[in-house]
């Protein structure tokens, strides 16, 4: 598995791949500042955990009800925030409107 970047795009070589394992369009995405963890929020209101030094997609949970973009790691390799793109909604574990916690444990 490799990962290299050009001036116009980012070159994913793997098992799996970010833009195969979504139905529709990834809208935001984020790099763990210190696990080799790439997370993906799309469309079809998935949200995928990927091991970037094997390549390969470990976990696969879905916000259907108030869908998802705008995915950030937080400090916690296995935690995102992430932004509702459905409705205005108030997260159990954050004050910012519209912010809801996710673990994927």
């Amino acid at each position: 598995m490799s990962i290299h970047n050009n001036s116009r795009e980012t070159v994913w070589r793997g098992s799996s791949s970010p833009q195969q394992d979504n139905a529709g369009r990834i809208n935001s995405l984020d790099f763990h500042r210190r696990e080799d963890l790439l997370v993906t929020a799309g469309d079809d209101d998935s949200v995928h955990l990927y091991n970037i030094q094997s390549g390969t997609m470990d976990k696969t949970v879905f916000s259907r009800k108030y869908g998802v973009s705008h995915i950030r790691f937080t400090h916690h390799p296995q935690s995102v925030v992430y932004a509702s793109n459905k409705v205005q909604c108030v997260g159990l574990h954050a004050p910012v409107p519209g912010v809801q916690l996710c673990a994927l444990r």
